[in-house]
């Protein structure tokens, strides 16, 4: 009886969490339809919103400015999140728990931080580049998107990476089988028989 009303309570939770998540995203796609300018009454359906923003300029430029974006910090990301996560596998087992917990850091940190940190940091460039002449000194606007969106994406892309990679590489490895210490005491037989064999 307590499982049937765990159940029931996990559910309505889910059920009540994605609501709250979809719900307003829903509700704002709906009434973008909408003809008047409101989102409080819904007037008629209508597509002129939608029109309009396609003779918009600046909503255009930062629409093409995101898609490149997008492309060039996911490719760049990509190849130096694989070169990192390859990087890290040949390391000692140290420097590997070391580099890891660092490459976590980013991960599990809030992203407000980190875009904060970044601005920080290019500011602090600004001011040094000022102050050197071999430095380029503007490096505002789309360098900095793209390594704030490169910085972003890296560690995530080494530790996806590396779990694909581990997950393949004991997939394809022939005559790789379970050790002893690896089987748990409520293993199948056919665990502990790969083990002996």
């Amino acid at each position: 009886m307590k499982t049937k009303h765990l159940r029931l309570m996990q559910r309505a939770y889910v059920i009540l969490f994605f609501c709250f998540m979809y719900l307003p995203i829903a509700y704002m796609v709906v009434f973008s339809f909408n003809q008047s300018k409101g989102y409080a009454l819904f007037t008629g359906f209508t597509f002129k919103w939608y029109t309009s923003l396609l003779h918009n300029e600046s909503i255009l430029h930062a629409l093409w400015v995101s898609l490149y974006l997008a492309l060039f910090s996911a490719v760049i990301a990509t190849v130096l999140g694989t070169a990192a996560s390859l990087g890290i596998a040949s390391m000692g087992r140290k420097s590997r728990l070391l580099v890891t917990n660092i490459t976590y850091i980013t991960t599990v940190n809030p992203e407000i931080i980190t875009g904060i940190s970044l601005m920080m940091l290019f500011v602090a460039y600004q001011r040094f580049a000022s102050e050197l002449d071999f430095l380029p000194g503007n490096i505002m606007g789309f360098p900095t998107l793209l390594i704030a969106h490169i910085a972003f994406n890296v560690p995530d892309v080494s530790l996806m990476s590396s779990c694909l990679r581990r997950r393949w590489t004991s997939a394809v490895t022939p005559g790789r089988h379970f050790s002893r210490s690896s089987c748990p005491r409520s293993a199948r037989p056919s665990c502990r028989a790969s083990s002996s064999a």
